[in-house]
């Protein structure tokens, strides 16, 4: 593949991989595929084909391109197979019996609940960096519980907000720390939870979701966390079937709901809509303009990136001085909180490789071993079989251990999806309006 094709090549492939893996649950063994959603089976396919088709229009090497184009077309032949038969109505005697056994496992015929709400313990200083989305966020939703008698007559809070922003940089941590400050149970569910295999399921799975929520008033206070949005509210196209459309236009109700159903003030702050994306751009417009306010989440800074990696070293000892951390800083740039996490434990285990070659050591003062140079004075050899292993201790990490780490970890986000970001935020990335 060309150099310049490659980020996009290698989020094309994620893509695909993601929704073969869906697919693949779906289907399971094939022993109840006549009763599987041809929506959301024709969704899947068609975002598989889409991402096979661009990765071998990208494919420069023959043989690859073939087999791309080989594995494309038994997906096709396989969407095809699997739509007929899913399209056909099961005989009304079987899905009385599936319905009763579905039943009898979720517990006396109730559905079970897509998520268990809990109050969150996260608040905004546990969040490390992302000081601007912070602030958005406070007085979009912290604001109207903290002062309802500010918001009355034009004046109404905000209660649906779209986080957006690159994979990994804690949209979901920014969430629960919302709901912390705002003292609300916390409903958190994605995309994935809500779209049902079952014809219908998904429009009962909504509606559920939001009356639970709703119960909690006037006592209590709400958020609902809906992840990975795309999944469910994509651009609508053409070849939409009937059912997709009817999904779409209930969960906007749904939407328009949560602003309606209060007379404003304290009773319209009661429960709050916050959903994340990786793909803004993906987002159906009639979705977008629910949304009363979008934040962008962003990479972290400098600062923040340090803070994550002290937060991810969980209190393990470093011996990395102020010229460590500059050093070790200026390679992290581009890094996401994910990306960072992952650098973080890489360099954790660096100590406990050498532990497995290592034949010079010395000995503490408390009775424990640790690894030295052989130039070390108190240095003595013999190898970690030698050491009762409740003596054995790993060093303190050191900037190489990073640096090292740094070589294999690299940023997850490329230059030309941040571009992406920033062309959406400068276009429609900053809503402010109440409608």
């Amino acid at each position: 593949m060309a150099e310049k094709d490659r980020p996009r090549s290698e989020y094309d492939y994620q893509e695909a991989l993601a929704c073969l893996e869906c697919i693949q649950q779906l289907v399971g063994d094939g022993s109840d595929v006549a009763r599987l959603d041809p929506l959301l089976m024709t969704s899947f396919y068609e975002r598989l084909t889409t991402n096979l088709a661009r990765l071998r229009a990208a494919e420069q090497h023959p043989p690859f391109r073939e087999s791309l184009q080989a594995l494309l077309d038994e997906c096709q032949h396989q969407q095809a197979k699997i739509l007929r038969i899913c399209r056909r109505p099961p005989p009304a005697k079987a899905a009385s019996a599936a319905r009763k056994d579905a039943a009898v496992r979720d517990g006396g015929g109730d559905r079970r609940p897509l998520t268990a709400p809990h109050r969150s313990r996260l608040r905004f200083s546990d969040v490390a960096g992302l000081e601007e989305a912070k602030a958005s966020l406070a007085e979009a939703v912290i604001m109207p519980v903290q002062f309802p008698h500010l918001f009355t007559g034009g004046r109404r809070p905000w209660t649906r907000v779209l986080l957006y922003g690159p994979p990994g940089t804690g949209k979901s941590r920014l969430a629960a720390a919302v709901a912390g400050e705002a003292g609300a149970e916390l409903f958190p569910v994605s995309a994935a939870d809500l779209l049902s295999s079952y014809v219908g399921e998904t429009e009962k799975a909504m509606s559920d979701l939001f009356a639970r929520a709703a119960s909690r008033q006037p006592a209590g206070r709400a958020v609902l966390f809906v992840d990975e949005l795309d999944g469910l509210c994509r651009v609508r196209s053409g070849r939409e079937e009937e059912h997709t459309r009817r999904l779409k236009t209930h969960l906007l109700q749904l939407m328009d709901g949560l602003l309606s159903g209060g007379s404003g003030g304290a009773a319209a702050a009661t429960t709050f809509l916050l959903a994340a994306t990786n793909c803004p751009w993906d987002l159906d417009p009639a979705f977008l303009r629910r949304f009363q306010r979008r934040v962008y989440v962003p990479l972290p800074d400098r600062a923040a990136q340090r803070r994550l990696i002290e937060l991810h070293l969980g209190g393990t000892a470093t011996s990395l001085s102020e010229l460590d951390w500059q050093q070790l800083l200026a390679g992290t740039d581009g890094l996401s909180g994910s990306d960072l996490a992952e650098l973080t434990q890489h360099a954790l285990y660096q100590p406990l490789r050498e532990l497995e070659t290592a034949t010079s050591w010395r000995r503490l003062g408390d009775g424990q071993f640790m690894v030295c140079e052989p130039s070390h004075p108190d240095a003595f050899t013999c190898s970690v079989s030698d050491i009762p292993f409740h003596a054995v201790v790993a060093r303190d990490l050191q900037l190489s251990d990073f640096l090292g780490a740094l070589r294999t970890t690299g940023p997850s986000v490329s230059q030309e999806m941040l571009r992406r970001y920033e062309e959406f935020s400068k276009g429609r990335g900053s809503a402010t309006s109440l409608g």
